[in-house]
Order: structure tokens, then sequence, then C-alpha cells
């Protein structure tokens, strides 16, 4: 229990019996705060504040820095916030689990109780990224009616000894729930099912109450904020420190209002309404990294959770921390729809009213850092590509879109292709049908990802489109890989319902699968003979997905221009089979009479989607489809596995590794020393994502950690995923830097993982010059533009370059989760100071470097700006006659507890060594 210094501790009445609470208005009746003028989301910091307030990890002094929160402050203070529970997905979580499991390994070596490493707080684990398109329902690729049941076969034979060290994981961890393969993707499971808004707990002989709030291993958990939870994406290391009861260390930040007014015009979807906000956001010119974004005005009167997860889901996209909508009647409308019980509702909306964090229609608006507005009824329908999810294009612009980024030089994001090479094509015999591949053909089209699946009105109206359009006897070209991945069971059940699954599969939008496939880069195999005319010929071929994410390399090695649409639009551009058309003016295709059928013919009204919704979504088929959630599948409750407390790594396994990082920890903290005599192994440029860094799609057999895996015997068919590898840390190690599309501007015109070895010169792997300066004892750098780390939240990103040797990254800005996940593993993040870079300082990237001033972290009043700045010296070859360029860069560790992670090496040496006090 809290200290209570504010005397905050209070009695809930509802019909289901008492709550101990920690009464917000309190500090209001007291002075101390005025809750009207906070904005909802920093009510749920304070109240977790007050919560957990004792004069040690939380202060009075915490409490009252953010009762009284200013919209515009110089400097924030820190703050401690402890999440009430924690999501992961597999890719991040078998790393996660693999961390715990080599901790308890660490303590038992040090001589401490291996039982310490435990849980504190309810951890759910989704398995949903493993899941590929090996099949799908179109001849060419599979013709299987029963794509899904065999991709689930695959899944779980690929995947078996992940599989098993999980199912080891629920039995020996307590707190720890594993749901399935084949149920969800993790975020739609969580706004669907396991969030709850009010979390209880038993305390001290009490029920306490208070807000349901998480941090998740994945960065879009950020999609429960659209149902008014608090939560944010951290990386693996923080999630595993969370889950042992240490803080989550931040700024108090800033919180931008979005104001929404309006409603949708017809023939625009939630889909088009969130990428025109990510776009808004992420170009605004201050900026929403490290920020929290809170939505307010009266549009949200009428706008359902539906649309609004799909907003929250983008938060990594646009760049915040949080994308927060408060709990009102839409709320309630939500957890009522989705079969939660009647008891939790009450709970729900007694509580938020009683602590005044239930938003009222027409109530004042909260106070905020900076404002932007939306009229809704202004949006039209997009797309966003083909590179970038920020990088919205307007349906009628498409084409225009898609030719320019074509004839654009590579550096300003486009292709650089030559006037003569824009006509290039390749035929394909596919299905026995002949068909002609181009620049824009549409090779992938899905309908995947939590972003879209989770919304009703998309889903429908992508088969409503669907139905239409076979009424009309259109068909996809034989060359489009059309998938369906919705985002839980659910989806398939109101989709039947409506009687358009069936439509949906006769244009080859059959069921792969329920879970994270294309849009994580599990897209699966394309046809040899579409793959080869697509390398042969180099052809600038598409992809069109309803996912979140559209980097290079990510969605299919053979993809490079990537679009992210609504479902309806993905169905109309697989019948199209190309973007490089207009869908506002020219014809998807011919009809069964012969003539041209347009989008317009085929597009549901609002009316129609609406209708659909109210008579085909029931609150039963919730209950139904997560009644057995953690149960219901037989191939998963048949796995063997162990149940011993200390895991046996298998000294063959591939897959699973005992990680390196705590092998030779000593209980002494180590000394802070400068950085001597480094190299630059890397020198990147601007939007650097976590998938230039540490890619999670297709090993190419010819990598590193492609030959690896070969010289062990695996053979390329049964390489998997660099995401499913995780738990292997020479495949990881192997594969930091290995997107096939990063730019290392030490290897001007080179593509991929290479870089020269200094001072010698010579080209090589990006692996294998880290290995030799291992080898020399010179510490390796690397240097980047702005948005460095941007993307997904995955730790490996930090785990990989840690491999490499890389002791700190020097960068113009980051992205919040990737520079808390290099402190996490003891990696410095340096940022230079603003209008500085590389360039403009003039380095060559050929010097050798130094970072002095490290032991001045230890200084306790840290930190403050001015005292973080560090002095960095290049000292140049005999090209620039030995010269030193010295200057000073911004030490990004934010917070006294960043100073200790990196101190002991990072977070999780830390809480070993505090448990073997």
């Amino acid at each position: 229990m809290s200290e209570n210094s504010f005397n905050a501790r209070a009695t809930l009445k509802t019909s289901s019996g008492s709550f101990t609470f920690y009464n917000l208005r309190v500090l209001q009746d007291e002075g101390y705060a005025q809750l009207a003028h906070l904005p909802f989301a920093v009510r749920i910091l304070l109240e977790n504040a007050l919560r957990r307030e004792d004069n040690k990890v939380v202060s009075r002094q915490d409490v009252l820095n953010l009762a009284g929160w200013l919209p515009q402050q110089h400097t924030r203070p820190g703050m401690n916030f402890f999440p009430g529970r924690i999501l992961l997905q597999d890719f991040t979580g078998v790393p996660v689990i693999n961390d715990l499991a080599a901790m308890r390994a660490a303590l038992a070596r040090l001589g401490g109780d291996p039982m310490q490493v435990n849980p504190s707080i309810p951890v759910d684990l989704v398995i949903d990224h493993s899941v590929q398109v090996d099949f799908a329902t179109p001849p060419q690729f599979g013709g299987a009616p029963d794509a899904m049941a065999r991709n689930a076969a695959i899944e779980f034979q690929r995947n078996r000894e992940r599989y098993e060290f999980l199912h080891w994981a629920q039995k020996v961890f307590k707190n720890l729930r594993v749901v399935p393969p084949a149920t969800g993707i993790v975020h739609q499971v969580n706004i669907e099912y396991l969030a709850r808004l009010v979390l209880t707990q038993e305390c001290e002989g009490q029920r306490l109450a208070f807000p349901d709030t998480l941090v998740g291993a994945d960065s879009h958990t950020t999609m429960v904020n659209g149902l008014g939870v608090v939560a944010w994406g951290v990386g693996g290391i923080e999630a595993v420190s969370a889950m042992l009861d240490q803080p989550v260390a931040m700024l108090i930040p800033d919180v931008i209002g979005f104001k929404l007014t309006g409603r949708l015009p017809e023939g625009a979807t939630p889909t088009d309404l969130t990428l025109t906000i990510v776009q808004m956001l992420r170009t605004r010119s201050e900026g929403v990294v490290d920020k929290f974004v809170e939505f307010y005005g009266d549009g949200l009167d009428h706008l359902a959770v539906t649309d609004r997860v799909m907003i929250a889901n983008m938060s990594p996209e646009n760049g915040a921390t949080v994308t927060y909508f408060p709990v009102d009647e839409q709320t309630l409308a939500y957890l009522r729809l989705t079969g939660r019980p009647a008891e939790l509702v009450e709970l729900v909306e007694t509580y938020y009213r009683a602590q005044g964090l239930f938003r009222q229609a027409g109530s004042p608006d909260p106070e905020f850092t900076s404002t932007l507005e939306l009229d809704m009824g202004t949006v039209e329908p997009s797309l966003a590509g083909p590179k970038r999810p920020q990088d919205r294009v307007s349906l009628s612009k498409m084409q225009q879109n898609f030719r320019q980024a074509l004839a654009k030089p590579r550096a300003e994001n486009g292709y650089g292709l030559a006037p003569e090479e824009l006509e290039r094509s390749a035929a394909v015999r596919l299905n026995g049908e002949e068909a002609r591949l181009g620049h824009g053909s549409v090779v992938i089209a899905a309908i995947t990802s939590c972003t879209n699946t989770s919304n009703p009105a998309v889903m429908l109206a992508a088969g409503l489109l669907a139905r239409k359009a076979v009424e009309k006897g259109l068909k996809v070209p034989p060359y489009v890989k059309t998938s369906l991945a919705p985002g839980s069971r659910v989806v398939a059940s109101y989709l039947q319902r409506a009687g358009l699954l069936d439509a949906l599969g006769k244009l080859g939008f059959g069921l792969v699968g329920f879970g994270c496939t294309t849009c994580i880069g599990n897209s699966g195999p394309l046809p040899e003979a579409v793959a080869s005319a697509i390398q042969d010929n180099h052809l600038v071929a598409a992809a069109v997905l309803s996912g979140n994410r559209n980097f290079e390399g990510r969605i299919n090695p053979n993809t490079l221009a990537n679009y992210l649409a609504s479902p309806p639009l993905v169905v109309a551009y697989a019948l199209a089979g190309t973007v490089d058309i207009d869908l506002t003016g020219q014809p998807l295709g011919l009809g069964a009479d012969g003539q041209p059928v347009y989008l317009r013919d085929v597009w549901p009204s609002t009316q129609e989607v609406q209708s659909t919704i109210q008579a085909s979504i029931r609150p039963e088929m919730f209950q139904a489809g997560y009644a057995e959630v953690f149960s219901g599948n037989p191939v998963w409750n048949a796995i063997r596995s162990g149940d011993s407390p200390l895991y046996t790594w298998d000294p063959a396994s591939t897959y699973l590794r005992e990680p390196p990082f705590f092998l030779d920890l000593d209980r002494q903290l180590p000394v802070l020393a400068d950085i001597r005599g480094a190299r630059l192994l890397a020198w990147l440029g601007d939007s650097v994502t976590t998938d230039h860094i540490s890619p999670a799609g297709d090993i190419d057999p010819h990598s590193t950690a492609g030959q690896y895996l070969i010289e062990l015997g695996v053979r390329p068919g049964d390489f998997n995923s660099y995401g499913s590898r995780r738990g292997n840390d020479q495949v990881l190690g192997r594969g930091a830097f290995a997107n096939p599309r990063l730019k290392n501007h030490l290897t001007p015109g080179v593509d991929g993982s290479r870089t020269v070895h200094l001072p010698d010169g010579r080209e090589t792997s990006i692996y294998a010059a880290a290995m030799q300066y291992k080898a020399e004892g010179v510490p390796p750098l690397i240097i980047a533009g702005k948005e460095y780390g941007a993307g997904s939240s995955r730790d490996w990103a930090a785990k990989g370059p840690l491999l490499l040797g890389v002791r700190a990254v020097i960068a113009e800005s980051f992205e919040r989760i990737h520079r808390s996940n290099l402190i996490g593993m003891g990696v410095l993040p340096l940022q230079f100071q603003p209008g500085d870079s590389a360039l403009s300082l003039g380095l060559t990237g050929k010097e050798l470097f130094d970072v002095e001033g490290l032991a001045g972290l230890i200084d306790e009043n840290l930190p403050k700006q001015e005292d973080r700045l560090l002095t960095m010296g290049a000292t140049g070859g005999q090209e620039a006659n030995g010269q030193t360029i010295t200057f000073q860069v911004v030490c990004r560790l934010d917070t006294p507890l960043e100073v200790e992670y990196y101190r002991h090496g990072g977070i999780l040496h830390r809480v070993i060594r505090e448990l073997i006090k």
C-alpha cells in the first residue's frame, strides 16, 4: 500500500461490492491539483504515483510534480511509472522469456535464489507473429481451400522449439499466461478481451481498484489507448524489469491536444482518417516524439472505439509515446459490444466517474502543451507509401505519386529509374493464364494487421465490395497473392454471419490464419515465375496491405513499393492488379458483360456498412470466441515440456541459446570509463528503422546469418525468419544491420550489410568488420541522422549492435523506444547538438573517435540538459594531416535511473545485482 501522505485512500461502492482506491479528488480539494485542467492521460499518471508513493522510488514530490503539471514547462522532471500488467507477443516474447531464464541461471551462479526472478504483475503473451502465408487459396499460391490449417501446421513444425520453450515458461513462471497460436493478433486480443480498464488486486486484506495500465514489448501496444488505457511500447529488456517490479523511468511528458470535429464524409473510411492523423503528427514542425497526444472535441461524441483504436495503434508511425482517447460513453458501449461482464462495465463507469477520469460531452477541455485540429469532414480516401507510413497520398493522386517515385532519386526516397527503364515489363504464365508484369504490378494484396482488422466497418466494407465485384464478374489477375488474416476469430464469425466470407474467398481472399502475417514480413513466397520476372527485369513491384508498416525490405524482398490502405481498397487494387492506375477515373476491369466496372460501382455506402454491422455483430460472438482463449488449441495443449525452474538449453539448438549478456556478470559495479580510439562501423542517414537495424523477415541464404545456419546443417527452406530466431544470439548478432536496403555512407552505392574496415579501407560485411575490431580491441561506433530507431519496438535492435561491440550511437535524433533499448543494453545514446550533423562538422567517417566526460555522469544533479554535454574528438588520418575535430554531444541519459542503468551495463544487470544484495 501507498504511504498515503495525502490521505487519499477511500472506498468505492458498486453493486458487486466495495473497493479501496486512491481518490484523485482529494488532491483537488486540498489545492494540490486542478483536475479539470489536467489532460486525462496525466491524471492516470498522477493516480499511479499517488498509489505507488513509498518515499523511495516514488516520493511525495513526485506526486506534486504530476499534480502541478503545466502545459508549457522548459524542463520536465523525471518520474517512475509502474504499469499494472505486461503484454508480449512471441517475436519479442521469446527473447524476454530467454532473458528471464538467463537471469535465473545467473543468480544461481552468483549464489542467489533463482526463484526471485518471477513476474510480480500479470503478464500475457499472445503467440501471433509466427504464422506465415505459405499457402493462400488461389491455385497458383498453393490452391488450398484449407490454407489456414496448412499454414498453422507449418507454423507448429517450424517453431516447435520456441513453442516448447513458451509452454515450459507458462508452467514455471507465476503470473504468466500464454495465448496459443491461431487465436488472433496480440493488440486485437487485448482490446477485445484482455483489457479491463480497471484492475483489481488483493492488498493487505482489501480489494484495491486502479486504472488498467500496461507496457508491451511491441510498439503497437498503444492500440489500447483508443479504449482509454494508458499504455505504450517498450523494449523487451524494459518489459522484463517492469515484470520484476522495477519502474519505467521517463520524463513527465508534454501533452499535445488533438481536436476532432465533424464526421467522416461519404466514401471516406476510418483508415483514411488514421493515415491523415499520422501524417499531421509526423510532419508537425516540433514533432511528437517523447510526447503524449490526447484527443478531445465534439468529434469524439460519434467516433466509435473501433475507429479510435486504429488511430491509437499508429502511435509508432506518428512518433508519439501515447495517443490517448479518454474513457466515455463510447468506451462503455464497446465493452458491452465485446461481451464484457456487466459487473466490470459498472465498475469501469463508477470508478472513472468517481476519479474525474470520465469524459463528459460538453465539459471544459483540458489544457495542453499545444494543439492541432482536424475537421473529419475534410478527410478523403487515401493510401500511404510507397516506403513510409507517414507519407499519405490521396487516392486521386496515387498514380501520379507512384510514377514520380519511379523517377525520383533514391536519395529522395525514390527508385532512381532512368527514362529508358520506365517501360520494362515481363510476361509470366500462372495457372494456365498469361499475364504481364510491369512497374507497379500488385503481387501482394493482403488484408492483415490489427490496425484495420479490429474495425468491423472496414472489414465488412471489404466484404461488401468483394460481393459486388463478384456479382459484376470481376476477377483478380493470377499474379496477385491475396490473403485474409483477421486479428481475431470473431472477425471470421461476423463476416460469415454477414454472408461475405464466401465473396472474399472467390476473389482469393480466403482465410490464411489468425495472426500478424504480411505486415510483419510473413507474406510468404511468391511463385518462382513471378519472383524471377521481378528480379530479372528489375521491376518495382508493389504490395498493397491493410497494415501499419511499409518500410523498405519489410513486406517481401520482391516488393519495392508498399502501400498501406483500407481493406476495401486492398480488394480494389487486387482487382486492378496495379498501383499505376487512377481508381477515381479508370476502371477496375471489365465485368462479365464486357463493360468497364469502376470503383464507384462497387464501393459500399456508409449506410450499407452500418446496417451490416447492426445485423451481423453480437456480444455472444466475443464471449464464444474467447471462452477457451488459453486452452482451446489442442495442438498447443499436446506439447510436452519440462517443469524444472531452471531451463536447460540444448547446445544443438539453432533457435534457443543462453544469451551471453550475463555469463560474465560480476557482483561489483563496473568502472565508468571514457571511450577511446573508436572506429565508425556504419554511417547511416535519416529514418533508419529498427527493420534496418534488426530485420524480422526472411533470412537470405547468402547473408552472414544464412551462411552460419547452412554451416550448422539448416536447409534454407527451414531458415524461418530473423524474428523467429531471436532466441539465438549468434543469428541475431549476424543479422544486425542485415537489411538489404540499408545504406551506409562508408560504402556509397552499395546497399545492404556492407562497410569498410579502418584504417585499411577494406570492404567487408558489417559483422566481419565488427569481429575484426573486437579482435583488435577497437570499440565501434554508429553515426546516424534524424529519427534513428523508428519503427517496431525491437530490443534486438539494441542487442544486435551490442553483440557487434558497438559502444555508442551518435544520431541527430532518436525514436523514444529505441533510445531506451540502447540504454537498457548499456549502449550509450549520444545526440548531435541542434544544427550539428556529421556532415556539418566535416567528418569523413575515417577518423578515430574519443568520447570524454563519462565519469561525470555519476553526478547526482543530472540530468539537466546543460550538464549532459560530452566532448567528442575525431582525429583524421593522413588525408586530414592528423587534425582533430572537437565537438560536443548531448548524452541522452534523460533520468537518474537511466544513468544507473548505463553504469550497470544495462537494466537487467542492475536488477540481478539488486537481487543478490
